[in-house]
């Protein structure tokens, strides 16, 4: 397939070009075409896809085409998504030795992000044999040597263990984000002495079984700068952890965890008074009350996400609606909160100054006159999500997009609404993006 794509890329670009409008035009030379710096005829979107369907295996072949596909390959390199690696018979496999030649051809790989890889185990070898014990012991002698500004790396749903991990994490020395969610065989025990954590920023524990409040403070004192933390679905922690050693964060993200309570927020809150985003979706134990004490230790809260917190009401949105700085608001599924509420909500004068991000799908109250308040009086709203939502019709959505001046973009899946209609009634340009 590599072969047929760069032979009709040469192709084309030695082929003549006649203007269909006179049988009698005269080829024009090479010189008087219109291509690209590199003398590339095929558009570099294209291009770029195709590298992107091949697959990061094929970059450093598909670099030596041309200058122009050189450099299309060198900016897909920066980043690396290896989905699956040697679990489909469609997908080449991609071996140390592979990544190793992106590393020398671009020197500049940033991103490396191994999902749902399983094939990855220290123990475990490919039917094809791409895939030995040391794997990962070659992982980190490439990252080592090859891979000097590498900042992000992923590795959900791999099956590393905690001494591979040490290898690879310590062979780099500018990581700035790791993210090893629902990898079984990583424990608390190996993340709390994991080396290279001085520059983290950025670390993802999703539904690590093994955590305890222990690890996660040694992680925090080992990594001093660390703001993002995403712990969701861990339910062996507490609110006792976030205390002196993570103070500093700015996002926390607790989803799904059952241990999440009022008392638990309001811990949370007293202790990371510096919280610029809070994810707290699924917490069924938060009620109004809990809300209430986060708006009173968060003033400086920008986004927060109350999705499924069936206990809350219209209080909680007035609370917040006090937040000067609130930017996003997702309470999705929330069913307590009325068509009354959001009217209130888009009544006020301090909180929704900023509101560039709304969520109120699936909350079956909310009518056709909330929705059209909120794009009447949300100055500066964007985004808006009202899918699923039963009171809400196609009319509520012509008025919506007539009395908004900056929405971009409604999600409106589950809504019954003929785009004919709105392109009718609201003119192009100031017609939103509709998802439906």
């Amino acid at each position: 397939m590599l072969r047929s794509l760069v032979g009709s890329e040469m192709c084309i670009r030695d082929r003549p070009i006649v203007d269909d409008s006179s049988p009698f035009s005269p080829i024009p030379e090479r010189s008087q075409r219109t291509p690209d710096r590199s003398g590339c005829i095929l558009p570099e979107d294209i291009i770029r896809r195709l590298m992107m369907r091949l697959g990061p295996a094929r970059y450093v072949g598909l670099a030596a085409v041309c200058r122009t596909w050189e450099s299309i390959a060198s900016g897909i390199g920066q980043s690396l998504t290896l989905r699956k690696c040697a679990s489909s018979p469609d997908l080449s496999p991609f071996t140390a030795r592979r990544l190793q030649c992106c590393c020398i051809r671009f020197r500049l790989l940033r991103r490396l992000s191994f999902e749902d890889s399983r094939s990855l185990a220290s123990h475990t070898v490919h039917a094809g044999g791409d895939f030995g014990p040391d794997l990962f012991d070659d992982m980190a002698t490439v990252m080592s040597n090859w891979c000097p500004e590498l900042t992000h790396l992923g590795l959900s749903r791999c099956c590393i263990a905690d001494e591979q991990l040490h290898q690879v994490v310590g062979s780099l020395g500018k990581l700035v984000s790791l993210t090893v969610d629902r990898c079984p065989l990583i424990t608390a025990r190996g993340m709390a002495s994991l080396p290279g954590m001085e520059q983290l920023q950025i670390l993802g524990l999703v539904c690590m079984k093994t955590l305890s409040n222990k690890a996660l403070c040694a992680m925090g004192e080992r990594a001093p700068k660390l703001q993002h933390l995403d712990v969701s679905s861990c339910l062996t922690i507490s609110a006792s952890c976030f205390t002196d050693q993570l103070s500093g964060l700015m996002s926390l993200s607790l989803g799904s965890c059952e241990w999440v309570t009022d008392h638990a927020v309001d811990n949370i809150a007293r202790g990371c008074s510096g919280l610029l985003t809070l994810n707290v979706a699924h917490c069924d134990a938060i009620t109004d009350a809990g809300v209430t004490k986060l708006v009173a230790r968060l003033p400086s809260l920008q986004s927060i996400n109350l999705s499924w917190c069936t206990s809350i009401s219209g209080a909680a949105l007035q609370q917040l609606c006090t937040l000067s700085r609130l930017q996003e608001l997702f309470v999705e599924g929330c069913s307590r909160i009325t068509a009354a509420d959001v009217l209130d909500v888009s009544a006020s004068v301090t909180g929704i100054q900023v509101l560039c991000v709304i969520s109120v799908a699936r909350c079956p109250r909310v009518t056709d006159m909330a929705v059209a308040a909120l794009g009447k009086r949300c100055k500066m709203l964007q985004h808006l999500d009202i899918s699923n939502c039963p009171k809400v019709t196609e009319a509520g959505l012509v008025d919506m997009m007539i009395s908004s001046t900056s929405l971009q973009t409604i999600v409106a899946k589950g809504v019954d609404a003929d785009l004919a209609l709105l392109s009718k009634h609201v003119p192009s340009k100031r017609r939103p993006n509709l998802v439906t």
